[in-house]
């Protein structure tokens, strides 16, 4: 009987799907609550939820679409499924809460969202967990203040943050009371493994360098420019550029998707950012990378919205190309940044500019199977009738949206005006 009712709900959400989203965001449907949060889809949630599925349905990899949709940090869908009556409490069958899902990934807003919701947080150890694991400090103080406790492995959580390095977290910890030599944790490493010898927080911060932390620890009087050349890793501006755009390239080689920057890596590259241009170790917001690619461009094909964001305020011009002639539109395309194609074209991005091999920012949506891009550029304006060697981007649309992307650029194609 739940197989089959499952498979009806499948049915409805393809039937919803097809009578009452437009023909631009046609693609195929979501079967399931958390799928359709996960798309961001408000109509399609509200239809599941009108067909009698639950709020907090359990998915494989979720505990309940209110932590998928935290962890993505889509403000949005949070809003709406707390509106619904969504629970953002942590759930005992949950390896993570919402809450603990937004920090990790570094949603500040989010996390700041579901505090608010939630009122009593003396659940809420694992989320203090992972705001001091993060280096996310100001979190770890609002956390502390409304009544999150520090859980029964302290000692542990101290230990993670002092080998991340995470200054402030552990001047919080400190403050909070945990205990830098005596605490039951320190038996076991960070892996759970019982020692010989107790493994202090300090030793933890040694083996990784920071000696700031470690100095903290031992209860030293520190020296602020030496946290501030440790945190901020204030090497030479060659050095600086070097290792930012490093980051930003991530490992998009060889990989499929390229990881995206956690919270903390990213609050930390907009920084850098805005440091070195305003210190003039850089040639200012154009300045150029590794395979002489603008620090915007990198950081577009990273899809690292926050760190594209702080380059356009500091005056990136949208449209500086590669040495390949890519602009930050074709490389955000590319590997299919739906956020990012949105913030170079509100920023003034050209949207049919073309590189070196004469290619759109829509044809490499097209061949990348970006559906999500492929509709955000036709709603911008781009030529679907541009051709490369006789070929349309109809013609470059590959992958599982080939037939949607095809379909979407033929009806956008047939609303052009003759030329």
């Amino acid at each position: 009987m739940s197989d089959r009712r499952e498979d009806a709900r499948g049915e409805i959400g393809r039937l919803l799907h097809e009578t009452r989203l437009s023909a631009a965001a046609r693609r195929p449907p979501a079967r399931s609550l958390t799928a359709a949060a996960t798309d961001g889809d408000t109509a399609l949630v509200a239809a599941f939820l009108e067909a009698g599925s639950e709020i907090e349905e359990r998915s494989i990899g979720f505990a309940s679409p209110l932590q998928a949709v935290a962890g993505q940090g889509r403000m949005e869908m949070v809003s709406f499924l707390l509106a619904r009556g969504a629970d953002p409490h942590e759930k005992p069958d949950a390896v993570y809460s919402p809450l603990s899902a937004s920090i990790m990934h570094g949603h500040v807003e989010v996390a700041l969202r579901l505090i608010d919701a939630m009122g009593d947080l003396s659940s809420e150890s694992k989320a203090v967990m992972s705001a001091a694991a993060h280096g996310q400090p100001e979190l770890l103080d609002v956390l502390l203040e409304r009544g999150a406790p520090l859980g029964p492995h302290p000692g542990h959580t101290l230990r993670v943050a002092a080998r991340a390095g995470h200054f402030a977290c552990v001047q919080r910890l400190l403050a909070a009371g945990v205990d830098p030599r005596a605490h039951p944790d320190y038996a076991f490493d960070l892996f759970g493994e019982a020692v010989d010898e107790p493994f202090l927080p300090r030793q933890a911060a040694l083996e990784a360098g920071h000696t700031h932390v470690a100095a903290l620890l031992d209860g030293e009087a520190v020296d602020r420019s030496l946290v501030a050349r440790a945190e901020g890793k204030r090497e030479s501006p060659a050095q600086a550029l070097a290792r930012l755009a490093s980051a930003l390239r991530g490992a998009r080689e060889g990989a499929p998707e390229p990881p995206p920057l956690d919270g903390a890596e990213r609050a930390r590259a907009i920084e850098r950012v805005l440091e070195l241009i305003r210190a003039g170790a850089l040639a200012g917001p154009d300045a150029h990378g590794p395979g002489d690619r603008p620090l915007l461009v990198l950081a577009a094909e990273g899809g690292h919205t926050a760190v594209v964001d702080a380059l356009l305020v500091a005056g990136a011009r949208p449209d500086a190309p590669a040495a390949d002639g890519d602009t930050a539109l074709i490389a955000a395309a590319r590997w299919g940044h739906g956020p990012v194609v949105a913030r170079l074209l509100a920023a003034g991005a050209a949207v049919d500019a073309r590189n070196d091999a004469r290619h759109t920012a829509l044809m490499a949506a097209a061949e990348r199977g970006a559906l999500e891009c492929v509709g955000r550029l036709l709603e911008a304006g781009s030529d679907p009738g541009l051709r490369v060697r006789g070929k349309s981007a109809r013609g470059f649309a590959s992958g599982v949206h080939r037939g949607a992307i095809r379909d979407l650029i033929e009806e956008h194609a047939a609303r052009r005006p003759a030329s």
